[in-house]
């Protein structure tokens, strides 16, 4: 009865609001009479509004005064009107009840917007310190993080009405948090048997916020499902969005109800590079424009797009992308991969047809990721180089820092790792003693691959690996554990390959590339024809020139025993010659293993013959392709980069055989013929060799390197007890919460 009488007076209230538009607009005072005496006025339309406001502030009732709200049940008995003693609910939430401000737009239950348009905020719902406190004392923003906490405890103590907003004002984040969390089903655990009591009347319209995912609550995320449930079936919705929206796990299950429940015709990626929005010039939006209703078979998309005009020729610029593609490039969570014409989706799905996943435990690398240490949330046990210089502490030989007995280890973080290079910045910003890094649970032991996490897609290259020695990473270095010493040189090699940069590129949309792009990287398995022994060697030369890398050279030598015919020095790719005809080399094998022609690998490395005054024209260069890799050596000569003797080696290694690849022994080529005109190559490159190589010694070097990592051992054996004193002190503990949480 109840509800017939609702839905009586919701066209009641529909048909008040037809008679008010019908009423010629040459008569505002005609309508605002009406609207102020039959709306405002009644007394139905303000005991409704009463009833929904009461359901409403159930959810924002203060925590102090919980104990005394009225749940569900006592709300329903009373027919929502007041229970009890109302002034612990939230007095500064107000509703707004689209049902009773549009009745005549959701007239029925399939009503709604015949189109929906939203330009919607990109922040995060959460409370902030640097929000809130900075009203009352206006020096907070520029104070330091120890500082801060300081600056607030001194406010509370001199006010404890700003203690009192303070919590309120969590407080306030925390009630929306759960009714954004959980609105969509009321009836919490009885959600299921409460919606089969009624759609034996009819079945309830599904509620919003039902998609937002479980990471913090973006106000973008909440404005498209609202939107979509605010737009009636056939009814169209046009939305400006961060470029998340497309690529990011978060926003799967949101992605989701826009390509199933609507027909996503539309979905261009523009860069912010000439300031449409106050943000960063770095940031990416998106437009989307879909129909509610149907579902998804291959939009129009077009990504990177860095002049907003382009959208009034996007016919031109855009190409239907097929939803099916989506789910295999992403086939967990459907994002879109940034790709600009249907060639480039072709060679993406190339690579990830013949390849192993990295994070799977079924997959052949079978690889661990981790986050060591949280340069921001580490409760003080990363302190700064200054901090450890001022007590007496000092870098030795292995770049370890020492003070008599104690030892304190360089915290390798994003800015030191490069490609093949595990100190690119040679000075540590953080140290961590030996004792808190063999107390952490999250710590790697061992030499590990390190991957540079922020990343974007127009650097001139975005994902960046080396191998490091057993030192801890900040968050900004995200580790890799592998099992396999081999694998782990091989993997180092495949991350830094072009063939797997060009997927991360078209994967990665944001400023970091984390685990969930990772885990949906194409790699081939280190198994693979074209990768073998061959591979892990290249990585070794190229990443292990350091005398911290001692340890891993003999581990190796007992690997390969021919490593004992040169002097170990002689190994190390250290020259500008031998790093780069081994990069070139250790693509090439990458190239192949994945089974690209030379044709498919041309298109990779588009765009890389232009001369270097011509790249460096910023007009020129905004014509290339924004995630192009052109930027590579773009400041040299054409037959000197990269790019152009990478491919050189591709039709090398095809020409000479895969099969053969450990026979493979390419040399740079003297001379290299582009666009007619013949250029010398090897000698401008200098020699493969520096002179202090050209002088050692095999047996001298050898015994230096053993002397080396024999000198490292004690530091080795100290840390490796550091840790079993650890795990034995723990072990019992965490058996002991695990009983209990059982």
């Amino acid at each position: 009865k109840d509800r017939h009488r609702i839905e009586s007076f919701q066209r009641a209230l529909g048909g008040l609001m037809r008679d008010i538009h019908l009423l010629p607009v040459q008569l505002p005072d005609r309508k605002r009479e009406l609207y102020r005496k039959e709306y405002l006025g009644s007394a139905a339309v303000r005991e409704m509004r009463e009833r929904l406001d009461n359901w409403c502030g159930l959810w924002f009732w203060k925590a102090e005064d919980a104990d005394d709200a009225p749940g569900p049940l006592e709300y329903y008995r009373q027919k929502g009107k007041p229970a009890g003693d109302q002034t612990g609910a939230w007095s500064g939430a107000s509703f707004f009840h689209w049902q009773l401000e549009f009745p005549d737009v959701f007239e029925d239950r399939k009503g709604g917007f015949d189109a929906v348009l939203a330009n919607p905020p990109w922040d995060v719902a959460k409370p902030g310190a640097g929000e809130f406190f900075p009203r009352h004392d206006p020096v907070y923003k520029v104070l330091r993080a120890g500082e801060t906490r300081t600056a607030r405890r001194q406010l509370f103590q001199r006010s404890s009405e700003v203690e009192r907003e303070w919590l309120d004002y969590n407080e306030r984040f925390r009630a929306l948090s759960n009714w954004f969390l959980n609105v969509h089903q009321p009836a919490g655990r009885f959600g299921g048997a409460l919606r089969a009591v009624l759609s034996a009347v009819d079945e309830p319209a599904p509620r919003p916020f039902s998609r937002q995912g479980a990471a913090d609550i973006n106000k973008y995320k909440l404005f498209t499902e609202m939107a979509h449930s605010l737009c009636r079936e056939g009814g169209r919705l046009g939305l400006v969005l961060p470029s998340g929206f497309y690529s990011d796990r978060g926003t799967s299950s949101l992605r989701e109800l826009v390509v199933e429940e609507c027909r996503l015709e539309w979905l261009v990626g523009f860069e912010n590079k000439a300031g449409v929005f106050d943000i960063h010039r770095s940031f990416k939006f998106c437009v989307l424009v879909a129909e509610k209703g149907g579902t998804t078979q291959a939009p129009k998309t077009a990504f990177m797009i860095r002049e907003p005009a382009a959208w009034e020729r996007a016919e031109e610029i855009a190409f239907p992308y097929p939803l099916a593609a989506a789910r295999k490039v992403s086939p967990e969570f459907g994002g879109f991969a940034e790709v600009n014409s249907p060639r480039q989706l072709e060679v993406l799905t190339q690579l990830l047809e013949r390849s192993s996943h990295l994070l799977s435990p079924a997959g052949a690398w079978n690889a661990r990721y981790a986050r060591e240490f949280d340069s921001g949330n580490s409760s003080g046990a990363l302190k700064p180089a200054r901090w450890w210089r001022d007590r007496g502490f000092s870098p030795d030989d292995t770049g370890l820092w020492r003070k008599g007995e104690e030892t304190a280890y360089p915290v390798c973080h994003g800015a030191m790792v490069g490609q093949f290079d595990s100190c690119k910045q040679s000075t540590p910003r953080f140290l961590i003693d030996a004792q808190t890094y063999a107390a952490s649970a999250k710590a790697v032991p061992g030499p590990k691959v390190a991957v540079r996490r922020i990343a974007r897609n127009t650097d001139v290259r975005t994902a960046i690996a080396a191998l490091v020695p057993d030192l801890p990473c900040s968050d900004n270095a995200a580790v890799l554990a592998v099992t396999s010493p081999v694998n782990a040189l091989a993997l180092v090699g495949v991350l830094n390959s072009f063939c797997v940069d060009f997927a991360a590129r078209t994967i990665c949309s944001g400023t970091h590339l984390d685990r969930h792009h990772l885990a949906r990287l194409p790699l081939p398995s280190p198994d693979a024809p074209g990768l073998g022994d061959a591979l892990p060697l290249i990585c070794l030369r190229l990443n292990c020139g350091l005398t911290a890398f001692a340890p891993r050279w003999l581990e190796m030598l007992q690997r390969f025993p021919h490593l004992a015919d040169r002097p170990w020095q002689q190994w190390w790719a250290i020259s500008p010659h031998e790093r780069l005809r081994l990069r070139c080399m250790a693509d090439a094998m990458v190239a192949t293993a994945f089974g690209l022609g030379g044709d498919d690998y041309r298109h990779i490395l588009g765009e890389c013959e232009y001369p270097s005054k011509k790249l460096a024209s910023p007009s020129f260069a905004a014509s290339l392709a924004p995630s192009g890799f052109w930027r590579v050596d773009k400041d040299r000569d054409p037959e000197l980069r990269h790019t152009v003797l990478a491919r050189e080696a591709l039709d090398s290694l095809t020409e000479y055989g895969p099969e053969r690849m450990a026979q493979w022994k390419w040399q740079l080529p003297e001379t290299l013929t582009l666009h007619g005109r013949e250029s010398v190559v090897r000698e401008r490159l200098g020699p493969q060799l520096l002179p202090f190589q050209q002088e050692a010694d095999r047996a001298g070097s050898w015994e230096q390197c053993r002397r080396l990592a024999e000198q490292s051992l004690p530091d080795r054996e100290k840390l490796e007890a550091l840790r079993r004193t650890v795990r034995g002190a723990v072990q019992p503990a965490l058996l002991q919460t695990a009983e209990v949480s059982r």
